[in-house]
């Protein structure tokens, strides 16, 4: 006659017990192992650069359409259109290096951090000129249009130096993807052989 035990009431023999104890233990192993690798990818991704990577290259937009409303406005001082154009790009590049913090990008891409204050700088003498109204210093559009021009060719060197700096790290992320893709087919795999031995010994 089977050994009986009592669960939670109901009285299982041993052998189908430890059938089911075993086949959660296993689960519960599997489960732990696919959570640490899946928190070691995510934990990763920010190490990459991804999201210092996407502020970098929404701060160049913004300087890059500074420039090209400088250069327009050289063109038409006096108009008010162009003041107003130059107006609103310039409180977008403000706020992008003024009011965000860019601490995180700073930490990633270290030359970030000479940048900024050169950027501030231009807005702050841009702000200056479209304070007092038009028709703008033409020599302040002059100066200033080349230094963002300067800045925009030193931020996109930056940009695709760092890219280059981090594609090893991403050729480990990839590896690691590829394990994990592996790691979920085994354990789909033992689950199934686990469901199927229980159900038979049950």
């Amino acid at each position: 006659m089977a050994r009986m035990a009592r669960f939670g009431g109901w009285r299982v023999p041993v052998t189908y017990g430890t059938a089911i104890a075993a086949a959660a233990a296993s689960s519960a192993v599997l489960i732990t192992v696919l959570f640490l690798s899946l928190s070691k990818i995510e934990y990763s991704l920010p190490r990459f650069g991804f999201f210092a990577i996407r502020e970098f290259h929404i701060a160049i937009r913004d300087v890059t359409h500074l420039k090209d409303m400088t250069s327009l406005a050289q063109a038409a001082p006096d108009s008010a259109a162009s003041l107003e154009q130059l107006s609103a790009a310039n409180d977008l590049v403000y706020i992008r290096f003024k009011r965000i913090d860019g601490t995180g990008t700073a930490s990633e891409i270290p030359a970030y951090a000479s940048i900024v204050p050169r950027v501030v700088d231009a807005v702050t003498r841009l702000d200056a000129m479209i304070a007092a109204g038009p028709p703008l210093d033409e020599k302040i559009l002059k100066e200033t249009g080349l230094e963002l021009e300067h800045l925009v060719a030193r931020m996109n060197d930056e940009y695709y130096k760092y890219g280059d700096e981090i594609n090893v790290d991403l050729y480990s992320a990839e590896k690691s993807l590829k394990r994990f893709n592996y790691q979920i087919a085994f354990a789909l795999a033992v689950l199934s052989l686990l469901a199927i031995g229980t159900a038979v010994l049950l």
